[in-house]
């Protein structure tokens, strides 16, 4: 499969469901195959990756420390996804362990508490650095707001930049971006990009997989969203990066994605097998 023929099958996915805007790299060549890439959307939960970097930040600068205890709270519990709006106040988390549940769990009372510690304005600096040059972190999560809000938004052309950044070890240092690519290995909700990837992923510490995923999703009603990071045995670094205006259902949306990916993973292995026999992709 070549890139004329990917952007095809994505194009022919995607129609009448909304706006999408995909984004398929190989980081180390940048070839490319994308699809409305510098469309604004609602960020939902990608967003987290950014503070996440921005949080990681701070700990390069001295500002805050990974081990460092936060206490939670009855004000800071946040509606929406997460765990420890269930939980009872005053128990205290390490920053690290709010890093992990926001990228895990997607824990929006987490991802709050890390806002209040780094401030928007800062998270805004750091996104600016990761290439996000059209995305912007505007409030915090799983609250309630009055009047008029604006939206925390992103492009896919962001995402893939900030993910490629990563997968290369140009921010910060290589060990912070490794740090953070093992967090989104742990990622809980795998049934949008990876669902169809062929071979086997990690299960065991023992196992060679043939693929690891490092990703984040991101949901509201409306919207749907996965990237990530794919690294394989033979195949090389790669970011998938789909985003989903939709109009049908959450799980048609999702089902969509789910063969974006497909198509996106089979276009991978076919390139690195064109390269293998002296062919250009």
């Amino acid at each position: 499969m070549n890139k004329e023929q990917l952007l095809e099958k994505i194009t022919a996915c995607t129609a009448n469901n909304g706006v999408w805007g995909v984004v398929v790299e190989n980081v180390a060549t940048k070839q490319r195959v994308a699809l409305n890439e510098n469309v604004v959307f609602n960020a939902a939960s990608i967003i987290k990756l950014p503070i996440m970097a921005a949080a990681y930040a701070e700990v390069y600068n001295n500002k805050i420390q990974l081990d460092e205890r936060v206490l939670i709270r009855q004000s800071d519990l946040a509606m929406g996804s997460g765990v420890i709006q269930f939980l009872n106040p005053g128990a205290t988390f390490t920053i690290y362990d709010l890093i992990v549940l926001m990228i895990v769990t997607s824990d929006n009372t987490a991802t709050n508490l890390l806002i209040n510690m780094i401030g928007l304005d800062r998270i805004n600096e750091i996104m600016q650095v990761l290439g996000m040059k059209n995305s912007k972190l505007e409030h915090r999560l799983g609250l309630l707001y009055t009047g008029q809000q604006l939206r925390n938004v992103i492009t896919a052309n962001d995402v893939a930049s900030m993910l490629a950044m990563l997968a290369e070890g140009k921010f910060l240092h290589s060990y912070a971006c490794q740090q953070m690519i093992s967090i989104m290995q742990k990622q809980l909700y795998r049934d949008g990009l990876p669902r169809y990837f062929q071979g086997r992923s990690k299960q065991l510490a023992t196992e060679l997989p043939d693929w690891e995923f490092a990703n984040k999703t991101g949901w509201i009603a409306g919207i749907q969203h996965d990237a990530g990071i794919l690294q394989t045995t033979h195949v090389g670094v790669h970011t998938i990066t789909v985003l989903a205006n939709y109009e049908s259902t959450q799980a048609v949306a999702l089902e969509q994605i789910a063969e974006i990916g497909k198509y996106a993973f089979a276009y991978i292995e076919s390139n690195e097998n064109a390269r293998e026999r002296g062919e250009t992709p």
